[in-house]
């Protein structure tokens, strides 16, 4: 098993049996529980991390470093390796679909499937399919003009695409077989996704054997990932997260003045931060809306 240095964070392999550790790096001795805490700590820090850079701040490379390095921690982490699948498949162009990654990152850990890991795996599919979604109507809204390609080289990694996803979701499919069956049980009772994967399965079968036609005069695009990341959209939202901190941190300091001094009368100043935050909201929220 692995722990941590609480000292200079060196991760060190002990056995099951050792109840005290010893850092080579910095010669630290500490117990086996600190080195087990420093690792929990260092593990839900990477995490976090991940998520950020993933969801915030729309940087994929980053968070797929940060989950590989959670995985040093915790080896065939299922949160992990699920979360190094998806930020491939939101980082994906056209010219380099991930779908096929599906694959060969789950093959390529030693993945348990039981209750915990299985409740992962089912939510996983929801996701995947909503990256076909999006591979879908990016294509038919950028690649496609009026039913026809405006490339032949888009129409072959429109179809390339979708025989990854045939083969992707069959794999995800057959691997159901060997899922902890009272999730899959319960997941299915409260949710379509497995019904909405077969509806998938059959939808891409289809469209394969579809004849697509390319529009006669060939027109090119200029950015080919699957999902546009847009520079302005991307600083608003931070500015956005920016001011949703501030108002958060006024009305800490006014709730600590007001316990302080115990005078309650301080929280009619709440006012000012609710308004604040409903302004920010409708104005961030008006601006996507247009956006869109």
């Amino acid at each position: 098993m692995k722990v941590i240095c609480p000292r200079c964070g060196n991760i060190i392999e002990i056995s099951k049996k050792d109840k005290t550790c010893f850092c080579s790096e910095c010669g630290n001795n500490f117990s086996k529980e600190q080195g087990q805490e420093a690792i929990s700590r260092k593990y839900k820090s990477l995490q976090n991390l991940a998520y950020r850079l993933a969801y915030d701040r729309l940087d994929y490379e980053g968070a797929i470093q940060a989950y590989k390095e959670s995985l040093e921690l915790k080896s065939n982490d299922f949160s992990s390796i699920i979360g190094i699948i998806l930020c491939k498949l939101y980082g994906q162009t056209f010219d380099k679909l991930e779908f096929k990654e599906i694959i060969n990152i789950l093959n390529s850990y030693d993945i348990s499937l039981n209750n915990e890991n299985t409740f992962i795996y089912l939510n996983f599919i929801k996701d995947v399919l909503g990256q076909v979604n999006v591979f879908y109507e990016e294509s038919t809204s950028r690649l496609m003009k009026d039913g026809k390609f405006i490339n032949s080289q888009y129409k072959t990694y429109f179809l390339d695409g979708l025989k990854d996803i045939h083969e992707a979701l069959l794999f995800l499919k057959d691997n159901l077989s060997i899922c902890y069956e009272p999730e899959v049980k319960e997941f299915s009772e409260s949710d379509d996704t497995l019904k909405n994967l077969d509806l998938v399965i059959s939808k891409v079968e289809d469209d394969l054997n579809k004849d697509f036609e390319v529009e006669n005069e060939e027109t090119t695009l200029d950015d080919l990932s699957v999902i546009i990341v847009d520079e302005k959209d991307r600083n608003k939202l931070t500015k956005f997260y920016i001011v949703c901190g501030g108002i958060i941190v006024l009305a800490i300091i006014i709730l600590i003045l007001g316990s302080a001094l115990k005078n309650y009368l301080i929280y009619i100043a709440l006012v000012v931060p609710i308004i604040l935050g409903i302004g920010a909201f409708v104005y961030f929220k008006k601006y996507f809306n247009l956006k869109k």
